[in-house]
């Protein structure tokens, strides 16, 4: 295992400064605010609304051996 200089320190906490900026969080919110709505829309209502077409989701076209008795 190499020893961390002391260049390689101050450079490491430069770095994490600058991702814990107001502007880098503000950034990082934005694209999870983004990326999250447009997931959300995809699975609430886009999804359901292209499923639609398939008809009904609880009649499934079984073979006869594993249908239930009708009464």
């Amino acid at each position: 295992m190499t020893p961390v200089g002391v260049a390689e320190c101050v450079l490491q906490m430069k770095d994490v400064e600058d991702e814990l900026s107001p502007k880098a969080l503000d950034n990082a919110r934005k694209q999870i605010w983004g990326w999250s709505g447009a997931l959300c829309f995809i699975l609430v209502i886009a999804w359901p609304l292209l499923s639609l077409p398939a008809g009904v989701f609880s009649q499934v076209n079984l073979p006869k051996e594993f249908q239930q008795p009708t009464v």
